[in-house]
This record gives structure tokens, C-alpha cells and sequence, in this order.
């Protein structure tokens, strides 16, 4: 009586368990993707934030004529239309002044301020401190935020 055993795997085998673990690979790599792109876009608009409540915490307590809030909201305007009321600044003179600081990933601090999402410098970035009519309060909203509302058309 003869025994035939046949020892590994046949080529089918073999290119079907390539297959699967391609179709594998190419979903992990497509959600890694898209979770990163989720955490770059979240950490350039909490940069954006810092940028816009250390503008708002120095104006509320400096005495720099640039940056005094009669500049943003004379004293009897009503303020009813934002951009009556309302100061464009750029992300350089904010570094420039020490208003806002940024640590690069080497640990020393140039005063860099980087967009996650594109990897360049933030320095030409302008933005726009107002004030809110409704909270009695100083608010900023960068320009590329602003998306068709009339009340900015000035900037």
C-alpha cells in the first residue's frame, strides 16, 4: 500500500493568501491615511485657535498702541456691522512680539509657526480680531475662514 502525502501549499493557495493580505494591507493603509489627515486639520485649527485667544489675552491686557482695543471697538460705535469694529492682524507680528510662540519638533524655539496640512510657515496668514455684538466680547476668525458673509467683504 502506497502513501502518497503531499507536503506545502499549492500556487492557487499561495496567490489567494497574497491576494487577501494585499486587500488587507490596502484598507489599513486608506484608514491610516484618513486618520491622519482628521488629526493634521484638528491640530491646524487649534493652532489657528491659540493664535486668535493670545491675540485677544494680549489686547486685553497691554498697553501697545497696535494693539489697544479702541483700535478694534471706538468708543460709541455700536459695532451693529463686524467689520466697523474690527482689526486685521498677520500671524508674523503676532510672532514677532512674543504674543504667540510655537516650539518646532526639535525643542528649540525659532518662532515658527507651521500649517500641519501643508507643512509651510503660517507667517503671511492673516486673521481678524472683532468685536461680537451679542457676547460683549472680542472674537477672531482667520480670513480663509471666512466664506461669503458680507458683513467682511472689507477684508
Amino acid at each position: 500500500m502506497v502513501i502518497d502525502e503531499k507536503k506545502g501549499f499549492t500556487l492557487v493557495e499561495i496567490i489567494a493568501s497574497i491576494i487577501i493580505l494585499g486587500l488587507i494591507s490596502v484598507l489599513t493603509i486608506a484608514t491610516i491615511q484618513s486618520s491622519v489627515k482628521t488629526v493634521k486639520e484638528k491640530n491646524y485649527e487649534n493652532i489657528k485657535r491659540m493664535i486668535i485667544e493670545a491675540t485677544i489675552n494680549y489686547i486685553n491686557t497691554t498697553d501697545d498702541e497696535e494693539f489697544k482695543l479702541d483700535n478694534i471697538k471706538p468708543e460709541k460705535e455700536l459695532c451693529e456691522i463686524k467689520a466697523l469694529c474690527a482689526k486685521e492682524y498677520d500671524v508674523g507680528t503676532i510672532i514677532d512680539k512674543n504674543i504667540y510662540y510655537s516650539n518646532t519638533k526639535n525643542g528649540s524655539n525659532d518662532n515658527t509657526v507651521i500649517n500641519p496640512i501643508t507643512n509651510e510657515g503660517m507667517r503671511n496668514k492673516k486673521f481678524i480680531i472683532y468685536y461680537d455684538i451679542e457676547s460683549h466680547s472680542l472674537k477672531g476668525i482667520f480670513n480663509e475662514d471666512i466664506k461669503g458673509d458680507k458683513l467682511w467683504k472689507k477684508y
